[in-house]
């Protein structure tokens, strides 16, 4: 016992006495307190470059897995680690909180993803330069179109042979404007008016392109919206009529399309809103054992949801840096195949939309009337056209 015990304390004299050596061999070689015996400094940990990205609701389920694996890739920006905080507004109240510089609670964007070129253009006619240019301009993140979605069996009774190519727009009108509801229209009495939602044209994108189809509609024609049809008075009492039928007009596009599946058709018969949404809730309706029905207006209006960074004088030059490696990132074929699991039409052209299996809702929800290929486009109004749309909505409804 005396032996092993003499044995153990040698040999922790001899590892004692060989750090001691180390330790002194690494001050006499100039290395610094705190430092690794190889003489590398052992750092403090660096403060994250943080990176406040405001994105309309609809990209939520796909942006947010797509932010989980860019922090999975432990990306930096000077040694220093980039953390993505995500914000989900309207996409036009990107525009108004961005152009007033009202930040809430929260902190201020470096980058914004609103569902439309359009916002960004009204940002810049409201706010000037605040989005960066050149090889920083604004670029698509998906593609996806403005659909018509309706519980089927409305569909079925409303449009027994799929939806009008001539003439929708007016007879759409006059079915929500009559009385006599569904009993009238091929459907059960017990089902009572017909009854039609989207969101509010002046936080939603998808409410604007509404507001721009009805303008179309009403005028009879998908291309050429002037101020001078905005200002029609037949027109917007058109507009207005039918607009009065709405129940209710919702924020965000996201949400509503939720609440629809959630209230089933005692609320909405049917609602425009993305086909990425549609696909999105479609899915979880047949969970619920009922059935929602794709349609691809006459004409739609496409929304390339951009990715922009912003040049304010709130945001630093290493936030854009880390808004440019999200950007990239999110462009990449990996994450837009997951775009495209989302029910997005991708940009990144090296991902075809009919590929895979049973994770590409275009593929799994033909039943549900989805199509690959896209119908016919509207001309998207200018921004000036579009502004005074909302504008005339905002006075008569008030949000």
């Amino acid at each position: 016992m005396r032996l092993m015990m003499l044995r153990l304390s040698r040999m922790i004299g001899t590892a004692f006495l060989l750090v001691a050596v180390l330790v002194t061999a690494a001050r006499l070689l100039g290395a610094p307190l705190g430092s690794g015996l190889a003489g590398v400094p052992i750092e403090p940990k660096r403060e994250p470059v943080v990176l406040t990205l405001w994105y309309s609701t609809e990209k939520e389920q796909w942006l947010q897995a797509a932010i989980a694996q860019f922090a999975a890739t432990a990306p930096t920006v000077d040694g220093r680690p980039i953390q993505v905080n995500l914000v989900g507004l309207g996409s036009n109240e990107i525009v108004e909180r961005v152009a007033a510089q009202s930040w809430g609670a929260g902190a201020a964007p470096a980058a914004i993803s609103p569902a439309s070129q359009t916002q960004i253009d009204l940002l810049r006619a409201r706010a000037g330069d605040v989005v960066l240019g050149g090889a920083d301009a604004p670029q698509p993140l998906v593609v996806t179109p403005l659909v018509l979605v309706a519980w089927a069996d409305r569909a079925s009774a409303l449009w027994p042979s799929g939806l009008p190519r001539q003439g929708f727009w007016q007879g759409f009108h006059d079915a929500l404007l009559d009385d006599k509801g569904w009993k009238a229209h091929g459907g059960k009495e017990a089902w009572g008016l017909i009854k039609f939602g989207h969101t509010s044209p002046a936080s939603s994108n998808s409410g604007m392109q509404t507001l721009a189809l009805l303008s179309y509609g009403c005028h009879g024609k998908v291309s050429g919206l002037t101020l001078a049809d905005v200002q029609d008075a037949e027109c917007q009492a058109w507009v207005s009529d039918l607009e009065r039928t709405v129940p209710d007009f919702a924020e965000s596009t996201g949400a509503f399309m939720t609440d629809m599946v959630r209230f089933g058709p005692g609320k909405y018969d049917m609602a425009t809103v993305y086909e990425n949404v549609a696909l999105e809730q479609s899915a979880v309706a047949k969970g619920r054992g009922s059935s929602l029905k794709i349609l691809y207006l006459p004409a739609t209006l496409l929304s390339d949801h951009p990715f922009a960074i912003l040049s304010g004088a709130w945001v630093a030059p290493e936030q854009q840096q880390a808004a440019r490696a999200l950007r990239s990132y999110l462009l990449s074929e990996l994450v837009q195949q997951l775009a495209l699991r989302s029910g997005f039409r991708p940009s990144n052209s090296s991902v075809s939309i009919g590929q895979g299996g049973a994770d590409n809702p275009f593929v799994s929800a033909k039943d549900s009337g989805v199509q690959i290929d896209l119908g016919p486009q509207a001309e998207l109004p200018k921004a000036e056209v579009l502004q005074a749309l909302v504008d005339a909505w905002t006075r008569q409804f008030g949000r």
